[in-house]
């Protein structure tokens, strides 16, 4: 399996303001759908959908107006490593 990343706009609802979307209800392919359903994912899309949140929140703005390195800073900031993308997991990272 690989690792991928996860567009800020997978989480944005196409016409409906003031949502987020996480875990398996992300807008993804069918390939991108099945490989998101784990809970790791899950996991990494809720955070993000939260962190994005409070700062539509904070800033008065809808979740689809935020910048998303904004977004990202805050992430990295939680300890998320950002850098990881098309590499194979290995063992101990699965686990």
């Amino acid at each position: 399996m690989k690792i991928h990343q996860v567009p800020f706009r997978a989480l944005v609802p196409e016409q409906i303001d003031g949502l987020l979307a996480a875990g398996r209800c992300i807008s993804a392919s069918h390939a991108g759908a099945a490989a998101g359903k784990s809970m790791g994912n899950c996991f990494a899309t809720g955070h993000a959908a939260g962190v994005a949140a409070a700062l539509s929140s904070k800033e008065k703005k809808m979740p689809r107006e935020l910048d998303v390195k904004k977004i990202q800073e805050i992430l990295k900031k939680d300890g998320v490593d950002l850098t990881k993308g098309g590499e194979t997991q290995n063992s101990k990272m699965a686990n």
